[in-house]
């Protein structure tokens, strides 16, 4: 079946390629110049989903947990702080890498500033929050998933080992990272049917901490946060606990292709895709050995393929507002080698454009940001 390229408002652009890609990126500046005029808070370092002064206020936590079950959710605005900052600091270093725009430092401190908050402003040491009460700047969720765990992870990793930090920030990434891994260790357990737990010690009540014995693209997280905190302390301890993992965590992953598509489709919206893909990039990046390699490479195939083909239509209608197609998009350029045609890069154009980037809300916007600079860093001309 032939695929159209979707319509954008060139008439809006200039007609020269390079002058295009120009404006591209400085809508893309702009766009971040948005979210962080607006979803920001200046107090807690962090990007809200909301306006920060609209965050569920202190009141609402009783003794400084908010349980999610208790008609506030996680907490409005509050609910995916580690995701977008780890989007934000992955996408910085991108940038970092086409620009080479020195200012960036800054921005990048000004992010990692709140997922360092997100792990030591509150009491429960090594556990990392969805974000805190914007009023008080503690007050947390108990309850988190091993999916804010899977962008803190990455987006961290990729800033410590850029030019970005200075030693300081380093070893802060050092004393994170070291925290949180030994709160795996302690908690993901048999006796715990292999979750985290809340902030509390108390049983995650929706199975969001469980990092086992899980579904194929949620079967690398756990392995993930040990590599990335033996490659940035060098202790062997997280090396061995890696090593108990890597393999069967990496079979499991290699399963997703064997699984059903009423599965497939039944729970793997667009971000399962990315965080599959982010999780065995990271792994990638840091494994020495060569047969983990080649299977890791396998395994993030399969995910790209069905990004790339889901892609298209992803951004009609309501999805223009979503966070969608930058999810299949940045799948997809996470993975190695993986073929990123005409087809692919006018829909990361066109989400910058449609609507404009610069109005959108702050998920969509880092979404489609980091999927424009990250396409931009590999290479793609737009």
């Amino acid at each position: 079946m032939k695929i159209l390229l979707p319509t954008i408002a060139l008439s809006c652009l200039p007609i020269h390629a390079a002058t295009r890609q120009d404006q591209l990126d400085q809508l893309a500046q702009r766009g971040w110049k948005h979210v962080m005029e607006v979803f920001y808070s200046p107090k807690t370092k962090l990007i809200y989903t909301s306006l920060p002064s609209k965050v569920t206020k202190a009141r609402h936590f009783d003794n400084g947990l908010l349980q999610w079950f208790e008609g506030l959710s996680y907490g409005r605005g509050m609910e995916d702080t580690p995701i977008l900052g780890g989007l934000a600091l992955d996408m910085l270093v991108d940038q970092y890498n086409v620009t080479k725009d020195e200012s960036l430092k800054e921005e990048a401190y000004k992010i990692f500033q709140g997922m360092d908050n997100l792990v030591n402003a509150h009491p429960y040491k090594g556990f990392l929050a969805r974000g805190l009460c914007e009023e008080d700047g503690k007050s947390i969720c108990a309850l988190t998933s091993r999916d804010q765990h899977t962008h803190f992870f990455h987006g961290l990793w990729n800033y410590f080992n850029s030019p970005l930090p200075d030693d300081a920030t380093k070893a802060k990434i050092q004393s994170l990272f070291t925290d949180i891994a030994e709160l795996m260790i302690r908690n993901v357990t048999e006796e715990n049917d292999w979750h985290f737990l809340q902030a509390d010690g108390s049983k995650d009540p929706r199975g969001l901490s469980k990092m086992w014995n899980v579904y194929p693209h949620e079967a690398s997280r756990l392995p993930m946060i040990y590599i990335a905190t033996w490659d940035v302390t060098k202790k062997q301890r997280y090396w061995d606990e890696y090593i108990k993992w890597a393999d069967k965590t990496l079979e499991a992953s290699l399963q997703l292709p064997q699984q059903p598509d009423s599965l497939i489709n039944g729970v793997m919206p667009p971000y399962a895709f990315l965080q599959m893909n982010t999780s065995l990039e990271l792994i990638l990046k840091i494994d020495p050995d060569p047969q983990r390699k080649t299977k890791l490479r396998q395994a993030m195939q399969f995910p790209a393929e069905l990004a790339a083909k889901k892609a298209p239509p992803m951004d009609a209608g309501n999805g223009r507002y979503l966070c969608s197609c930058a999810e299949l998009a940045l799948t997809q350029l996470l993975t190695p080698d993986f073929p990123f045609d005409k087809i692919q890069s006018e829909l990361v154009a066109k989400a910058l454009l449609e609507p404009p980037v610069d109005i959108v809300a702050s998920c969509r916007a880092v979404h489609v940001i980091a999927a424009y600079w990250k396409a931009r860093a590999n290479g793609v001309e737009f």
